[in-house]
């Protein structure tokens, strides 16, 4: 991966996020749940997964259904901690930034 495209793919990822952010805000206004807003994402993820890893079914039951659980709990935790500021009444752009700068 070349300097100019992995910057390429990390501004995308960015602005892709903070759509996610953004998104979220408005499920929130149109009255979905806490529990439900957390549990998109990773149902998301899972069909993707699903679909990416159709022929190599039997891999991902090798796996265990243990760490399929720690997967969803994960997934949950991370999602649960974006979008709590928003059920809080902060709003989206200081949401942003503190996620953006937090690194610094």
């Amino acid at each position: 991966m070349t300097k100019t495209s992995s910057y390429l793919t990390l501004t995308i990822s960015a602005i892709m996020f903070s759509g996610i952010v953004f998104g979220a805000k408005l499920f929130e206004l149109m009255g979905l749940s806490f529990l439900e807003l957390s549990l998109i994402p990773c149902i998301i993820v899972s069909i993707w997964l699903f679909i990416l890893n159709k022929g190599k079914i039997n891999n991902i039951s090798k796996l265990g259904i243990k760490w399929i659980f720690y997967y969803i709990v994960i997934t949950l935790l991370m999602t649960a901690t974006s979008f709590i500021p928003l059920f809080l009444g902060t709003s989206v752009s200081l949401i942003l930034l503190l996620m953006y700068t937090q690194p610094l």
